[in-house]
């Protein structure tokens, strides 16, 4: 979904649309544009936000890394499998080839 209907009304009159665009709404809208919120069961004695959000940006590190020795290094194509433990092993006989 776009979640555009807080700023885009459209208005359909007989044959003829029109697109009205509510530029205050749009323009709170924007200020928020690139932000993002983390939520976390952890207590705020266990990690601070400068720590959870490190982190959260390691996860694409992880994910990279992953994507490349999954395509690169050891070729697993897709497989539709039902399980991990099926998907564990579908990964295990890869790496073992």
């Amino acid at each position: 979904m776009l979640s555009i209907d807080k700023w885009v009304h459209i208005d359909a009159n007989e044959r003829k649309l029109s697109i009205i665009v509510d530029e205050e709404v749009l323009k709170e809208e924007a200020f928020l544009d690139g932000c993002y919120v983390l939520k976390t069961s952890l207590s705020g004695k266990s990690a601070n936000k400068e720590i959870i959000h490190e982190r959260y940006k390691d996860l694409s590190m992880v994910e990279s890394a992953f994507r490349t020795c999954k395509t690169g290094h050891l070729e697993v194509r897709p497989v539709f499998v039902q399980t991990e433990k099926n998907t564990r092993g579908h990964v295990l006989a890869v790496m073992l080839a």
